[in-house]
């Protein structure tokens, strides 16, 4: 949903800046030009969840392991 709304907000400022009305096909065609700058931000975005998920488990662990003795352990 979220792309969606950036995709259609930057529709909007193109139509705006060009002040212009444009065809469907104009449109799609500005999309097409737009999709692979999108697909990059979204990219760079679920990397910079993944960092923070892994992150976040390595501090977790960290924290679990700090706090175990020998006895916690089961073989």
């Amino acid at each position: 949903m979220e792309f969606q709304k950036a995709l259609e907000g930057m529709v909007k400022n193109i139509i705006k800046e060009n002040q212009a009305r444009i065809t469907r096909e104009d449109a799609k065609i500005i999309i097409k030009e737009l999709l692979p700058d999108l697909d990059e931000l979204i990219s760079k975005k679920i990397k910079e969840h993944f960092v923070a998920l892994a992150y976040a488990i390595q501090t977790k662990f960290q924290e679990n392991e700090e706090n175990m003795d020998a006895k916690d352990t089961k073989l």
